[in-house]
């Protein structure tokens, strides 16, 4: 009885360990990503890259573009 309880204890934290390796190597793939991403960013010009209120400067019209966006 003590010898099942144990081995399916031992199952149940393989499955959980294995759940949580995997997790965490997701992790590490988007955390690799987004430091290339923002590489990427920083070494881009400054005339490529955009202030959002040079694009639109009004908040009342940004607000409702991005309500659009959302919907």
């Amino acid at each position: 009885l003590y010898r099942k309880a144990v081995q399916q204890m031992t199952q149940t934290l393989i499955r959980k360990l294995t759940t949580l390796s995997q997790y965490e190597e997701a992790l590490a793939k988007i955390n690799s990503s987004v430091t290339d991403r923002l590489t990427v960013l920083k070494t881009k010009p400054q005339s490529i890259q955009r202030d959002i209120l040079t694009i639109c400067s009004d908040p009342f019209t940004l607000a409702q573009q991005l309500t659009h966006i959302e919907l």
